[in-house]
């Protein structure tokens, strides 16, 4: 079963590769080509893209990879239209708001570029859908490949100083809309309308989207704390070393966890094979984990300078606690999506508060008597002890 399950995952994992691997290898021009701050401001953009990834579907995206074949059409019509509802809502509220500095630092950086927001939302929320659809499908390669356009797209449009990163980043979800299309042009005989589709998986919303709100935007706080204690410029620091060692195993770990969600909503029923493919998927992660970070200790801060060049100042401190911190929370992700095909949203949402509550009292308590390698190192104790919780919660209800 774990090896059904790396090979579904192989074919998407390989197009995040790509994607990432072009954005990695045209990092040390684009660190040439912007300064920090136009990272850190890309930083707040990539917040604004994970919650987006989470939430602009109104999670029916959920839904879509068990869904019968006559439900696809009336899911993917529903995610979209909150995908721009949700687009509509945002551009609307930063252009009102345009020009005023009481909201931070945080809102005023987006505040600039209202417009670019909105459409990062939809895109980005359109990508998501899609990609659901394509692992409905079982069409891995073609979420493969889907993933391998987006990351190639931004590079080719970040190479254009008149674009900029923040509008690169925005366009380049943009490449899912060709498969979004050829679901709307789909005939099913047994079509399920809209309005019955969204009905019957109402639970989705009601009982999933208030926990995502928690988790997308607890995790985003690490970021806006940064940026306004630190300055945006040490948040592009912050940030790029993030990205470049910490978001290939985020985004390796988010197709682990669609891929999970596929085949643990096969086996609803059977709680062994779960168990067993939870186990196993354990071992094989912390194995990884603990062949990576020496690895990182030794050689990552260097790697990063001269990827990065002179312009940028990476402490292997900051390195290895950002790594540590993200390669928890990739550990760990892909398993919690057991706790959507068992239905246990309670349980997925008491340790969803705790983890908003912790990260909303406790971070930016830190920032404010430590510098930013101490407090890069105090989050990655956060993180371990609060994934580690997660994990409890996870085993407890396989056991229930």
């Amino acid at each position: 079963m774990l090896g059904r399950l790396f090979r579904s995952a192989g074919a998407v994992a390989i197009g995040t590769a790509i994607g990432q691997g072009a954005i990695v290898l045209a990092t040390p021009l684009l660190s040439r080509m912007y300064s920090p701050a136009e990272f850190g401001a890309l930083a707040v953009l990539l917040t604004v893209g994970n919650i987006a990834m989470a939430l602009a579907c109104l999670r029916y995206d959920l839904a879509l990879p068990s869904a019968e074949p006559g439900e696809i059409r009336g899911l993917v019509t529903v995610s979209v239209g909150a995908c721009l509802g949700f687009a509509s809502l945002t551009t609307l509220v930063l252009t009102a708001i345009s020009g005023t500095a009481i909201f931070g630092t945080v809102v005023h950086t987006m505040s600039q570029h209202p417009g670019m927001v909105g459409l990062c939302v939809f895109s980005v929320g359109v990508f998501q859908a899609t990609n659901a659809y394509l692992l409905r499908q079982n069409d891995f390669r073609g979420a493969g490949i889907q993933r391998a356009a987006q990351g190639l797209t931004f590079v080719l449009l970040a190479l254009i100083p008149a674009l900029g990163v923040l509008w690169a980043y925005a366009l380049s979800f943009l490449v899912a809309g060709w498969s979004c299309l050829q679901i709307f042009r789909q005939r099913s005989p047994d079509f399920v309308p809209w309005r019955e589709a969204a009905k019957k998986y109402r639970q989705l919303p009601m009982l999933s989207l208030p926990g995502a709100l928690l988790d997308v935007v607890g995790y985003s706080l690490c970021i806006w704390i940064v940026v306004s204690h630190y300055g945006v410029a040490s948040t592009g620091v912050y940030s790029q070393v993030q990205r470049l060692i910490g978001a290939p195993m985020m985004l390796a770990s988010i197709s682990l966890g669609q891929i999970m969600l596929r085949h643990t909503g096969e086996i609803r029923d059977d709680k062994p094979a779960i168990r067993h493919l939870v186990s196993q998927l354990m071992l094989v992660m912390g194995a990884a984990l603990v062949v990576m970070l020496p690895i990182v200790w030794f050689v990552g801060a260097d790697i990063l300078r001269f990827f990065l060049g002179p312009g940028w100042v990476i402490d292997r401190e900051l390195v290895v606690a950002l790594t540590f911190a993200v390669a928890v929370r990739a550990c760990v992700s892909p398993l919690s999506t057991v706790l959507v095909s068992l239905r246990r949203f309670d349980m997925a949402l008491a340790w969803q508060i705790l983890y908003f509550c912790s990260a909303a009292t406790v971070l930016p308590w830190l920032a404010r008597h430590l510098d930013l390698n101490w407090y890069a190192s105090a989050y990655a104790i956060h993180e371990a002890v609060l994934y580690g919780i997660y994990l409890a919660i996870i085993l407890l209800a396989l056991r229930k």
